[in-house]
């Protein structure tokens, strides 16, 4: 899936230590519940969510720059509510950039 700035796909194993790195900033996680300060405890928490098969059309999805491949922003998610559904949560974690503002800035469309 893409638009004119983002590339998402599904999120896989490459990703954890992005993953990992994103979540030990504090600030990314202080509304967020997790054993991020654990570091066997907060690996083995990602690495289940990666692997897990959440269903058809759902699961995680790593945000891209499409100008910068290389550019990890985060991730969205769709996953069953409370892991058994039918209800679905949405959610989404985001990479501070290097002065501290989230990498995805608004942009107003025309």
């Amino acid at each position: 899936m893409e638009s004119d700035r983002l590339h998402l796909r599904p999120r896989s194993i490459q990703d954890l230590d992005l993953c990992l790195a994103m979540d030990r900033d504090p600030k990314v996680t202080r509304f967020v519940a997790g054993p991020w300060h654990d570091p066997i405890q907060h690996e083995r928490f990602v690495r289940e969510r990666i692997s897990r098969n959440y269903g058809d059309g759902l699961g995680y999805w790593t945000i891209i720059a499409k100008g910068d491949p290389g550019r990890f922003l985060g991730w969205v998610m769709l996953v069953p509510h409370n892991e058994v559904g039918p209800d679905v949560e949405i959610g989404w974690r985001l990479n501070r950039g290097p002065r501290g503002e989230r990498d995805m800035e608004p942009r107003r469309l025309p």
